[in-house]
């Protein structure tokens, strides 16, 4: 049986009631503006292009170990601080 012979039966034994039809209808919207909004995303984000992050400026810069001990870090807090400051 083809797929036009298939469709023919079906529509056949289908009792097309409004509930039927407004189902269809509110699902099709559902999909169209839910690829609309996809698209339009999708156009919006292609568009910022490849964003990369600044390159670091500090002197130092990822010269500090993984695991920093706590009071090392507030020592280096505070001379960062007291450096700004001045």
């Amino acid at each position: 049986m083809t797929s036009a012979g298939l469709l023919r039966r079906v529509r056949a034994h289908v009792r097309w009631t409004i509930q039927l039809r407004l189902t269809l209808l509110y699902g099709g919207l559902f999909l169209l503006t839910g690829a609309l909004l996809l698209a339009i995303t999708y156009v919006r984000v292609a568009r910022l292009g490849w964003i990369t992050p600044p390159a670091p400026t500090a002197p130092g810069f990822g010269s500090l170990p993984l695991q920093v001990p706590v009071p090392q870090v507030s020592e280096e807090v505070n001379r960062q601080r007291d450096a700004d400051m001045s």
